[in-house]
């Protein structure tokens, strides 16, 4: 049996992915390999990725989905802060000293602005690494 997985799917219906997205979900030039599965994960799955997952998942696909829209769960608490772009990292800063100590992970939106955070915060005296797509499975084991 073989198996494509694709993670985040919703964001690879972003910037003009769609197209490419039924080629894979299709098979590719031909759909003759009946023993291939394919799995859609994603922590949102919105409108444009749910039709893409029931044009070309199987009839029985199976959707999973963990607690309610729009909520979280109890031990999370959101708190938003409004930041001017040229004091997001400084106020990171602040913020995490203004906690208790804990283990923290931030998101970023690139693989790009995790190394720039992560180097802003070991540049600090913090504690940091970056995790994303051009480590390696080792380092990214090591890091966490």
């Amino acid at each position: 049996m073989r198996f494509t997985i694709i993670d985040e799917a919703d964001e690879m219906l972003q910037g003009d992915w769609e197209e490419d997205m039924r080629k894979i979900m299709s098979g590719g030039d031909n759909n003759e390999d009946s023993d291939h599965r394919y799995m859609m994960f994603s922590a949102t799955f919105p409108k444009e990725a749910r039709i893409l997952a029931r044009d070309y998942m199987a009839e029985d696909y199976l959707r999973i989905r963990v607690g309610r829209a729009g909520s979280t769960h109890t031990n999370i608490s959101q708190t938003i802060y409004y930041v001017e772009e040229h004091l997001k990292r400084n106020a990171l800063y602040d913020l995490l000293f203004s906690m208790p100590p804990a283990r923290t992970l931030v998101f970023v939106s690139s693989k790009r602005e995790a190394d720039l955070v992560d180097d802003f915060l070991y540049n600090k005296g913090l504690p940091s690494t970056s995790i994303h797509s051009d480590r390696t499975q080792r380092e990214r084991e090591d890091a966490m």
